[in-house]
């Protein structure tokens, strides 16, 4: 007989708010120079409602095309996702998730 494996324990996206907040510092003088020479930097924030708990990153100043700000910005949400759900596991005690 075989047994029935309970799926693993996921955090609900639904569960979770996003906040960002993204900032471009001028750094030409005349609107027909590159915009290569901006300087933008970018926050996010996640919060998952039933617990109140939150997680922020942000993404360094620097001189990011809009498509590298892009996947900057996915590969922060995706650490912090990893990171909420892992401190929610541990405040739920979910078993096998709740270690360090």
């Amino acid at each position: 007989m075989e047994r029935e494996r309970k799926p693993a324990w996921s955090l609900n996206p639904a569960e979770v708010a996003t906040s960002s907040q993204a900032s471009t510092a001028r750094r030409r003088g005349k609107a027909a120079q590159s915009r290569a020479l901006d300087v933008t930097e970018s926050t996010l924030k996640l919060l998952h409602l039933p617990t109140g708990i939150e997680v922020t990153g942000g993404v360094p100043a620097g001189h990011h095309s809009r498509a590298e700000m892009r996947r900057l910005r996915d590969d922060l949400h995706r650490r912090l996702f990893a990171d909420l759900e892992r401190l929610v596991a541990r405040h739920l005690r979910v078993p096998g998730r709740s270690g360090p």
